[in-house]
């Protein structure tokens, strides 16, 4: 269901919503922050290439040098669930 409700109303309400559920939470968040936490996760999942095109970096090594945070948890759990102990 859409509701029919003003784009300006609809921004707010979603600020509103977003600030209560930061302070819920007790988050400090702030435009590098959700930066740096979309460029980590969609590194994760897209081409390296598109990711630093999206982001506006003219070259994609600085979106490497900047958010590398080494192999994901993803990674990491796979790579522990690999090692099979002798019986």
């Amino acid at each position: 269901m859409v509701l029919d409700v003003p784009r300006k109303l609809r921004r707010q309400l979603g600020k509103s919503r977003f600030a209560a559920s930061l302070k819920t939470h007790d988050l400090a968040v702030n435009f590098h922050s959700l930066r740096h936490w979309f460029i980590t996760k969609a590194r994760r999942n897209a081409d390296q290439a598109v990711v630093a095109r999206i982001v506006g970096h003219a070259q994609q090594t600085i979106t490497d040098h900047v958010y590398n945070h080494g192999p994901g948890d993803d990674v990491e759990r796979r790579c522990v669930e690999a090692v099979r102990l002798p019986e």
